[in-house]
């Protein structure tokens, strides 16, 4: 009754999952189940370590270029991992805005965190198939991908699937909704994929 709007800030913790054959090797985890109990253990915390995942010799091969694949990757490479390879779906991004981003649209420029400057290997433009292996994943297939700006959709590049050395893939392509923290008895409205539906008319 004091308030005149509230604000639904949760954010968003169910992580979006990578369903392609394979999917359910062993050696293939969310990036947030590695990194959450690895920085408990950079904090001091009481941890208990059983079933902890680990980067140390490994090759790593991350799915997703943003800021937690970023964190997956200089977290391998402290874990001391063999070698590190990020896979990005779009295209690199220019160095500089371009008309298509021309403020106060976002600035959608190449960037390189310091995680990417303890050392990895990128590519840009790759799609992941298939995990490959026999009970635990041995290699991520892909195949080359381009962007058509036209028809606004992917399209496949002939004879260019590879099979990359992998024994750690962490997906690291984004959330699908809030946990939400309230029940039904505050009316609150979610749309058909869970986020939380805003009232558009004051919504900014």
């Amino acid at each position: 009754d004091s308030f005149d709007a509230i604000v639904l800030a949760c954010g968003s913790e169910q992580p979006r999952d990578l369903k392609i054959p394979g999917r359910d090797l062993d050696g293939v985890h969310f990036a947030m189940d590695f990194l959450t109990k690895q920085n408990k253990i950079c904090e001091g915390d009481s941890v208990d370590t059983t079933g902890q995942i680990s980067a140390k010799g490994k090759d790593v091969v991350v799915i997703g270029g943003g800021d937690t694949g970023s964190d997956c990757i200089g977290t391998s490479n402290r874990q001391g991992a063999k070698s590190v390879l990020q896979l990005e779906l779009l295209p690199r991004p220019p160095l500089e805005r371009d008309d298509s981003m021309m403020w106060p649209l976002f600035a959608n420029t190449f960037k390189t965190s310091s995680s990417h400057e303890e050392g990895c290997d990128r590519k840009w433009g790759v799609m992941a198939k298939e995990f490959v292996g026999k009970g635990s994943i041995e290699f991520v297939k892909t195949v080359d991908i381009s962007w058509d700006k036209d028809k606004k959709s992917f399209y496949l590049i002939k004879n260019s699937e590879k099979l990359i050395p992998c024994d750690l893939l962490l997906i690291a392509i984004g959330y699908e909704k809030p946990n939400l923290f309230f029940d039904d008895q505050y009316s609150i409205e979610t749309s058909s994929d869970g986020t939380i539906r805003a009232n558009e008319k004051n919504y900014l």
